[in-house]
Protein backbone atom coordinates (compact mmCIF):
# COMPACT_ATOMS: atom_id res chain seq x y z
CA UNK A 1 0.00 0.00 0.00
CA UNK A 2 0.86 3.62 -0.87
CA UNK A 3 -0.64 7.02 -0.12
CA UNK A 4 -0.57 9.15 -3.02
CA UNK A 5 0.34 12.84 -3.00
CA UNK A 6 -2.86 14.17 -3.19
CA UNK A 7 -4.22 12.01 -0.08
CA UNK A 8 -5.00 8.76 -1.90
CA UNK A 9 -4.52 4.93 -1.04
CA UNK A 10 -3.54 2.59 -3.13
CA UNK A 11 -2.96 -0.84 -2.75
CA UNK A 12 -2.33 -3.63 -4.87
CA UNK A 13 -3.82 -7.20 -5.01
CA UNK A 14 -2.90 -10.94 -5.41
CA UNK A 15 -5.56 -13.39 -6.93
CA UNK A 16 -5.71 -16.77 -6.04
CA UNK A 17 -8.78 -18.72 -7.66
CA UNK A 18 -7.68 -22.32 -5.87
CA UNK A 19 -11.02 -22.31 -4.11
CA UNK A 20 -13.15 -21.77 -7.04
CA UNK A 21 -13.73 -24.63 -9.54
CA UNK A 22 -11.61 -24.17 -13.04
CA UNK A 23 -14.87 -23.46 -14.95
CA UNK A 24 -16.16 -20.63 -12.93
CA UNK A 25 -12.97 -18.80 -12.85
CA UNK A 26 -12.71 -15.55 -14.94
CA UNK A 27 -10.56 -16.06 -17.75
CA UNK A 28 -7.56 -14.61 -16.14
CA UNK A 29 -7.50 -16.67 -13.99
CA UNK A 30 -7.52 -19.67 -16.41
CA UNK A 31 -3.77 -19.19 -17.39
CA UNK A 32 -1.95 -20.42 -14.56
CA UNK A 33 -0.77 -19.80 -10.80
CA UNK A 34 0.21 -16.28 -9.98
CA UNK A 35 -2.60 -14.51 -12.20
CA UNK A 36 -2.83 -10.60 -12.78
CA UNK A 37 -2.02 -8.07 -9.85
CA UNK A 38 -5.46 -5.87 -9.26
CA UNK A 39 -5.60 -2.08 -7.59
CA UNK A 40 -7.64 -0.50 -5.31
CA UNK A 41 -8.03 2.67 -4.13
CA UNK A 42 -9.39 4.59 -1.20
CA UNK A 43 -9.91 8.56 -0.60
CA UNK A 44 -11.02 8.23 2.72
CA UNK A 45 -8.12 6.92 4.87
CA UNK A 46 -8.99 3.46 3.93
CA UNK A 47 -12.88 3.11 5.57
CA UNK A 48 -13.68 2.49 1.86
CA UNK A 49 -12.51 1.36 -1.37
CA UNK A 50 -12.96 1.41 -5.14
CA UNK A 51 -14.11 -1.85 -6.58
CA UNK A 52 -10.33 -3.37 -8.13
CA UNK A 53 -9.70 -3.47 -11.50
CA UNK A 54 -7.41 -5.69 -13.39
CA UNK A 55 -3.73 -4.13 -14.10
CA UNK A 56 -1.75 -5.75 -17.23
CA UNK A 57 0.27 -6.88 -15.07
CA UNK A 58 0.49 -10.78 -14.10
CA UNK A 59 2.13 -11.96 -11.24
CA UNK A 60 2.58 -11.49 -7.76
CA UNK A 61 3.24 -10.87 -5.42
CA UNK A 62 3.78 -6.63 -5.52
CA UNK A 63 5.73 -3.98 -3.41
CA UNK A 64 5.44 -0.97 -3.75
CA UNK A 65 7.58 2.40 -2.99
CA UNK A 66 7.85 6.20 -3.75
CA UNK A 67 10.83 6.89 -5.08
CA UNK A 68 12.89 10.59 -4.97
CA UNK A 69 11.84 11.51 -8.05
CA UNK A 70 8.08 11.27 -7.23
CA UNK A 71 7.25 8.26 -9.24
CA UNK A 72 5.82 5.25 -7.61
CA UNK A 73 7.78 1.98 -8.51
CA UNK A 74 6.69 -1.46 -8.02
CA UNK A 75 8.11 -4.85 -8.06
CA UNK A 76 7.21 -8.26 -8.20
CA UNK A 77 7.41 -12.03 -8.67
CA UNK A 78 6.39 -12.96 -12.57
CA UNK A 79 5.74 -16.95 -11.11
CA UNK A 80 5.69 -18.51 -14.48
CA UNK A 81 8.72 -19.23 -17.19
CA UNK A 82 10.84 -17.12 -17.14
CA UNK A 83 10.42 -17.28 -13.69
CA UNK A 84 11.29 -13.22 -13.19
CA UNK A 85 11.03 -10.54 -11.00
CA UNK A 86 10.37 -7.16 -12.45
CA UNK A 87 10.21 -3.55 -12.15
CA UNK A 88 7.93 -0.58 -13.56
CA UNK A 89 7.27 2.70 -12.99
CA UNK A 90 3.94 5.19 -12.40
CA UNK A 91 4.53 8.64 -12.80
CA UNK A 92 0.90 9.61 -12.26
CA UNK A 93 0.55 8.66 -8.69
CA UNK A 94 -0.48 4.87 -9.62
CA UNK A 95 -3.40 6.43 -12.26
CA UNK A 96 -1.27 4.31 -14.73
CA UNK A 97 1.73 1.96 -14.93
CA UNK A 98 4.48 2.79 -18.01
CA UNK A 99 4.76 0.05 -19.89
CA UNK A 100 7.50 1.43 -21.56
CA UNK A 101 9.63 1.35 -18.30
CA UNK A 102 8.52 -2.32 -17.51
CA UNK A 103 12.13 -4.03 -16.96
CA UNK A 104 13.43 -7.62 -15.42
CA UNK A 105 15.23 -7.62 -12.59
CA UNK A 106 16.38 -10.88 -12.11
CA UNK A 107 15.72 -14.50 -13.66
CA UNK A 108 15.80 -17.41 -11.76
CA UNK A 109 17.06 -20.31 -14.82
CA UNK A 110 15.79 -22.30 -13.87
CA UNK A 111 13.02 -21.25 -11.95
CA UNK A 112 9.38 -22.20 -9.87
CA UNK A 113 6.64 -21.12 -8.19
CA UNK A 114 8.71 -20.43 -4.94
CA UNK A 115 10.60 -17.39 -6.06
CA UNK A 116 9.74 -13.69 -5.51
CA UNK A 117 8.58 -11.50 -2.62
CA UNK A 118 10.65 -8.77 -3.57
CA UNK A 119 11.05 -5.20 -1.18
CA UNK A 120 12.95 -2.40 -2.49
CA UNK A 121 14.35 0.51 -0.58
CA UNK A 122 16.16 4.04 -2.23
CA UNK A 123 19.35 5.08 -1.10
CA UNK A 124 20.69 8.56 -1.23
CA UNK A 125 22.69 8.13 -4.54
CA UNK A 126 19.25 7.14 -6.30
CA UNK A 127 20.23 3.43 -6.13
CA UNK A 128 17.25 1.18 -5.92
CA UNK A 129 18.21 -2.21 -3.71
CA UNK A 130 15.51 -4.99 -4.22
CA UNK A 131 16.19 -8.00 -2.23
CA UNK A 132 13.91 -11.50 -3.24
CA UNK A 133 13.84 -14.80 -2.39
CA UNK A 134 14.40 -17.97 -4.76
CA UNK A 135 16.12 -20.99 -5.45
CA UNK A 136 19.75 -21.02 -5.36
CA UNK A 137 21.23 -23.73 -6.84
CA UNK A 138 20.22 -25.58 -10.05
CA UNK A 139 18.54 -28.48 -8.62
CA UNK A 140 14.69 -27.23 -7.80
CA UNK A 141 12.93 -30.10 -5.34
CA UNK A 142 11.64 -29.86 -2.33
CA UNK A 143 14.59 -29.43 0.02
CA UNK A 144 16.29 -27.56 -2.44
CA UNK A 145 18.54 -24.66 -0.75
CA UNK A 146 16.54 -21.17 -0.92
CA UNK A 147 18.53 -17.73 -0.74
CA UNK A 148 17.84 -14.17 -0.35
CA UNK A 149 18.90 -12.46 -3.26
CA UNK A 150 19.31 -8.93 -4.28
CA UNK A 151 19.76 -6.37 -7.72
CA UNK A 152 20.44 -3.00 -7.58
CA UNK A 153 19.37 -0.69 -10.37
CA UNK A 154 17.98 3.10 -10.84
CA UNK A 155 15.44 4.94 -11.99
CA UNK A 156 17.54 5.98 -15.11
CA UNK A 157 17.64 2.02 -16.21
CA UNK A 158 13.66 1.79 -15.42
CA UNK A 159 13.20 4.48 -18.19
CA UNK A 160 16.16 2.71 -20.48
CA UNK A 161 19.36 5.58 -20.26
CA UNK A 162 21.78 3.23 -18.40
CA UNK A 163 21.97 -0.31 -17.92
CA UNK A 164 21.40 -2.58 -14.44
CA UNK A 165 24.31 -1.94 -12.34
Amino acid sequence: MIETRDGRLITLLRSDWDLIPVEQRPEEAKVGYGYFLYQTESSDGGRNWSEPVRLDLWGHPPYLLRLASGNILLVYGYRRAPWEIRAILSRDEGRTWDMASLRTVHTFNPGNLDMGYPVAIQLEDGSIVCAFYGYSTNDIGEKTPRGIFASVFDEKWLTGDQGLK
